[in-house]
């Protein structure tokens, strides 16, 4: 897959390095490789001395933060201290740790830090794209061609687009074939709508006061959006788009584009107030295998979002079941495209992250769904 010809690197040498090993690390191993190189271009890497804060409840969790070389001591609210980094530490520091106070260097260490928000939205993407993957109606609808599907959504259109609408962009994309030399839009014009690049290469062109000719600066090519910029802006076109030879291109209309930006409402719920309620629900963590492993709710089973439409079978319509994942973004998207084929489902609200009254974590049981239960395996 091609895009923009980059000349130089948008992550630092430092971030880069995190970003290459970065495959071991939860939850970030089960990103794709483009939604992870698109979240590390917010990542910084801070490198401490001992007895340096890195971390204090003042300055708010608002970052993931990964301890990648040294020692650090975690201590929680109740003055209780752990040391961490002896042993290589995968998840983030305090992890579900909802007392956590505060995290102190005892070496040098090197921290890697995202921002929460940033990643629950990528891993949503990242995971809504295996879901659309393999959902059959939407398979059908591009003759089961799975290397095109998987171009668009990896599109940097595809990240803009809130998650739970993600999947309206496939049915709102039309085909056009485009000649050699055709100008598809011109700097200056008013936005009418954004393409998608199927096939063919083309170049963006800019000319300004002070050149007497249109410059080339930017080459794109398959699997390149454009043109989205003037709709989201509401500006003129800052550039021209010529392709160079022939191709084909997906076009989204103004209309189209602007209602994939309207709020949707997922099904959700707040955690049940007493045993009663609990009761009338079967709890589906909808994350992923390796990040319920580190801890979920008692009894929840594990159906991850990436692979829901293939074993949404595995759920009685009859059954009312609550989805839940870190920030209630991916359990949200899940609830409402369930929701939508007749289940009785709802989400979380807010994820595990903003709960108080919530059981304990549990990690070592494993459930799973049968006949539309939750069952512990052996």
């Amino acid at each position: 897959m091609a895009f923009v010809n980059n000349i130089v690197d948008p992550l630092s040498p430092p971030v880069r390095a995190a970003l290459n090993s970065a495959g071991a690390l939860l939850p970030l191993k089960s990103l794709r490789y483009g939604h992870l190189e698109e979240l590390f271009k917010l990542a910084r890497v801070d490198y401490l001395l001992p007895q340096q804060a890195v971390f204090d409840t003042e300055q708010g969790q608002a970052d993931s933060i990964y301890l990648l070389s040294g020692t650090a001591l975690v201590i929680d609210a109740d003055g209780f201290e752990k040391n961490v980094g002896e042993q290589p530490l995968l998840e983030p520091l305090g992890h579900h740790q909802h007392n956590l106070q505060r995290v102190v260097a005892q070496t040098d260490v090197c921290v890697l830090r995202l921002p929460n928000e940033a990643l629950q939205q990528h891993l949503a993407r990242s995971q809504l794209t295996d879901y659309m993957l393999s959902e059959p109606d939407l398979l059908q609808s591009f003759d089961g061609d799975v290397e095109l599907i998987s171009t668009i959504l990896s599109s940097n259109l595809f990240y803009k687009v809130p998650p739970i609408n993600a999947n309206c962009i496939i049915g709102k994309l039309q085909l056009k074939k485009v000649a050699a030399g055709e100008r598809v839009i011109q700097q200056g014009d008013e936005g009418g709508g954004c393409y998608f690049i199927k096939s063919g290469e083309a170049q963006v062109l800019r000319s300004s006061e002070d050149a007497k000719a249109e410059q080339v600066v930017a080459s794109i090519s398959a699997g390149r959006c454009f043109g989205e910029d003037a709709l989201i802006d509401k500006r003129p076109r800052n550039a021209s788009v010529q392709f160079i030879s022939e191709g084909e291109l997906f076009y989204l209309d103004k209309q189209a584009f602007l209602s994939l930006f309207e709020r949707v409402e997922a099904p959700e719920v707040a955690w049940p107030a007493s045993q009663t309620d609990a009761l009338k629900y079967v709890l589906v963590d909808v994350r992923s295998d390796a990040e319920y492993s580190l801890g979920h709710l008692p009894k929840a089973a594990n159906l991850p979002l990436s692979v829901m439409a293939m074993k949404k079978r595995l759920l009685n319509k009859q059954q009312a079941y609550l989805f839940y994942c870190e920030s209630g973004v991916r359990s949200g998207a899940a609830a409402h495209f369930l929701s939508q084929q007749g289940y009785n489902v709802a989400a979380l609200q807010g994820g595990l992250r903003h709960q108080t009254d919530i059981p304990s974590l549990q990690a070592g049981s494993c459930y799973v769904l049968r006949e539309g239960r939750a069952v512990e395996t052996d």
